[in-house]
């Protein structure tokens, strides 16, 4: 709250310091509202965030201790899981994992090459191959494995859907 009162008052006090100025239109007014409002949101976290998000969620494991399994803070870790990182006063940066720190925490979260692949990733899937002994294993499980891995991803997606169905009836 003390943010959003913190960026009100800032808003207010940039209008102010050009309200003086003829060419400012209430439109360009609206244009630095509208900026310093988007300033305020969490970025969206890119897809191989989410990927790892999911595994971590399937893992049933902490942050904290697959976080210390790939050999990296927690802080870290939960940086590149959520896509951003804060800078205080409401404000935040995105944050991108680098293609060997993804692998890593690919590799512990037990994320497949063509996962990653699939998400964008080809720098961090070819870090996984090296990091897997570069067999060429795609790290896709035996079996029929993957069939439970996947039900249980679409079963998640399918609860994120009702939840924010749920908000939008609100």
């Amino acid at each position: 709250m003390f943010a959003y009162t913190q960026a009100v008052s800032r808003i207010f006090a940039i209008i102010s310091a050009f309200s003086h100025v003829n060419d400012v239109t209430w439109a360009m007014r609206c244009e630095l509202l509208r900026s310093t409002l988007l300033a305020m949101e969490k970025p969206e976290p890119p897809p191989e965030a989410v990927l790892l998000g999911t595994a971590l969620k399937r893992s049933r494991m902490s942050a904290r201790k697959a976080a210390e399994k790939v050999g990296m803070s927690d802080g870290r870790f939960r940086q590149i899981i959520n896509g951003y990182q804060s800078l205080g006063a409401g404000q935040y940066a995105p944050v991108e994992g680098p293609a060997e720190t993804i692998a890593r925490m690919a590799q512990v979260l037990e994320v497949s090459v063509g996962e990653l692949e699939q998400a964008g990733r080809k720098d961090a899937a070819e870090e996984l191959r090296i990091l897997s002994g570069g067999s060429g294993d795609t790290g896709e499980p035996e079996g029929q494995e993957w069939i439970i891995r996947e039900l249980k991803e679409v079963r998640e997606r399918m609860e994120r859907i009702e939840e924010f169905l749920a908000q939008q009836r609100r």
